[in-house]
Parts: structure tokens; C-alpha cells; sequence
């Protein structure tokens, strides 16, 4: 153990990204605390921030709410993709994959 928080919880492993047992967070707050979400700065071309820019003025959104849904929007349909393409592959395969699981 390496000490205890000022609420008295133990501090464990905090130098390798643990706290209380669980993956720490860069600005971690205290029970009941108001920090819980990670910075991130993104670099942007001047056209893609020209581009964002305008889509948040022409949907009345903040720049980094059109940035969250779009990374929101990408990320799930990447997941959805990838999960069509091994269903496909699974299924065009299914002789295959059989052999090779008896093999």
C-alpha cells in the first residue's frame, strides 16, 4: 500500500495507473468530485477546423459536441463493420473453419 487518500481510502499501485484497485484516471477526483473525463487536444488542418467550425455554427453545437458525436458515430460504425465482415466470413468459411476445429 502506498498511503491513504484524504478521505482515508488506500492508495494502491499508483504509480503504475492504479487507484483504489481500479485503472486511475489523468484528473482523478474524489468521491464526489466534479473531474471525471480526460482532456485530449486534437490537431486539425485548417480545413477540417474550417469544416467543423461551420458545422457547429449551422446546427447552433459547440465545436466539441460535433467533434464527440462524429468520433461517436465513426467509432460504432467501424464496430458494426467489422462485425458484418467476420459474420460473412464465418459464414462464407463455415465448411473450413469446421475442418480445421476437427483437425
Amino acid at each position: 500500500m502506498l498511503g491513504r487518500t484524504r478521505s482515508g481510502k488506500p492508495v494502491i499501485g499508483r504509480r503504475y495507473g492504479l487507484r483504489y484497485g481500479r485503472p486511475a484516471r489523468w484528473y482523478h477526483s474524489e468521491p464526489g468530485g466534479i473531474i471525471v473525463d480526460v482532456a485530449m487536444t486534437l490537431r486539425l488542418t485548417d480545413e477540417l477546423q474550417d469544416a467543423l467550425r461551420e458545422t457547429a455554427e449551422r446546427e447552433h453545437r459547440s465545436m466539441q459536441d460535433v467533434a464527440r458525436t462524429a468520433i461517436a458515430e465513426y467509432t460504432s460504425k467501424r464496430a458494426a463493420m467489422r462485425e458484418e465482415l467476420l459474420e460473412s466470413i464465418t459464414a462464407e468459411r463455415a465448411e473450413l473453419l469446421d475442418r480445421l476445429a476437427t483437425a
